[in-house]
């Protein structure tokens, strides 16, 4: 059974138009690597994970969770509370919940541009032990579940993935690449 994801709130920073629904299903499709104007949404979800084939400490949670949302552009300043996490929880910690609270890049185009709260430039991310620093070779089941939950809740384009966790494999064998709005550094918005 797939954990399913809580949404609490998801809403801009800036006033957008009610019209702006397809500009931003359009916008969403920047080529990979073409610099756009983009301003931050701020997202509030609930992840239950299920069944972990290992407990995690909170902080090591915190850590992974901090290392993931990085990666896919979130801006740092985030909020990552960690409940029924560690050995001494109900179920050996093996199923916490994540409340995470946090900013992505929304692309923006035309008219909506005049928004623009800093360029980005859409990349590809892998995802895997090491990749980033905080993933390791025994977190297969968490990357899969979050793919399932917290990626797909922030509709991220999914390019490859390898995320069969209960077949024997080599500790670098597992991952997933996405494509994810990044932040450039030091740009201004338009006047």
């Amino acid at each position: 059974m797939k954990p399913a994801v809580v949404v609490l709130a998801s809403w801009s920073l800036t006033l957008l138009s009610a019209a702006s629904f397809a500009s931003e299903v359009a916008s969403q499709q920047t080529p990979s690597g073409a610099e756009t104007w983009a301003t931050w949404i701020t997202r509030d979800v609930q992840i239950p994970l299920q069944g972990l084939p290992k407990t995690y400490t909170c902080d090591a949670l915190w850590y992974k969770l901090h290392g993931i949302l990085l990666a896919i552009g979130a801006r740092k300043y985030m909020d990552i509370m960690r409940y029924n996490c560690g050995a001494k929880a109900a179920g050996g910690g093996r199923s916490p919940t994540l409340d995470l609270k946090f900013q992505t890049l929304r692309a923006l185009s035309g008219a909506e541009a005049r928004w623009a709260q800093t360029k980005a430039v859409q990349k590809v991310v892998r995802l895997g032990p090491g990749e980033p620093k905080t993933l390791d070779s025994g977190d297969c089941a968490l990357l899969s579940q979050l793919n399932d939950t917290l990626f797909a809740y922030l509709q991220l384009h999914v390019l490859s993935t390898d995320l069969s966790c209960s077949a024997p494999r080599s500790a670098q064998a597992f991952g997933l690449s996405v494509e994810a709005l990044i932040a450039t550094p030091d740009t201004d918005p338009p006047a």
